[in-house]
Order: structure tokens, then sequence, then C-alpha cells
């Protein structure tokens, strides 16, 4: 397992103190996700991986710590290498939302 994985347990204690966010990084409504993996949707965010790509320094640093997220886990550890090569450290959440509650079409 990379060091960059965490799971849903790691990153409910990473997101604890509000500094850091779990980024869904998929299409359907936050509220949604978060209803299905019961976490605080306070404690989440959404982007696209657009977002991600074509963001400033700035935004990128804001990155920093965050637990990304996607449907199998691949999309979020592409961003979480990404953001790895522009210096900046991100966490990829394992097996994505179907390791957590299966298929959610």
């Amino acid at each position: 397992m990379p060091e960059q994985e965490v799971s849903l347990d790691q990153a409910k204690a990473m997101t604890s103190s509000g500094q850091h966010k779990l980024v869904w990084i998929g299409s359907e409504p936050l509220d949604y996700v978060a209803s299905l993996i019961r976490f605080d949707v306070n404690r989440m965010m959404q982007l696209s991986p657009r977002e991600i790509r074509t963001a400033s320094a700035s935004e990128l640093e804001r990155m920093s710590g965050m637990v990304f997220m996607c449907y199998h886990g691949v999309t979020s550890m592409s961003v979480v290498i990404l953001l790895e090569k522009r210096g900046v450290k991100a966490y990829s959440l394992r097996g994505g939302i179907t390791a957590i509650v299966g298929e959610i079409f």
C-alpha cells in the first residue's frame, strides 16, 4: 500500500480539525456522497480533475494535506501524484467510494 493511500477512518481523523478536507472528484452531489459514507459534509469539498490540473500555485498550496476521493481510487491517486510533482503532499482514499459502499450508480 502506497504511503499516500489512507482509509476512511484515517481520512476522518485527518479532517477532524477542519484544516484539511476530503475532496470528492466525482460528479454526484457532495451531500449525496457524504450521506453514503457517513461523513460530515462540512469537512468535504468537490473539485474536478480539470480544476486541480489548472490550479494556481496558491490554490495548490491550499490542497496540501487534503484527502482526495474518486470512484475506485485510480483518479484520486493520479491527482495525488500530480500534486506531489508540484510539491504538494496530499492523500488518496484507498479504493475510492466503491471500496466503502459499492457502486453508486
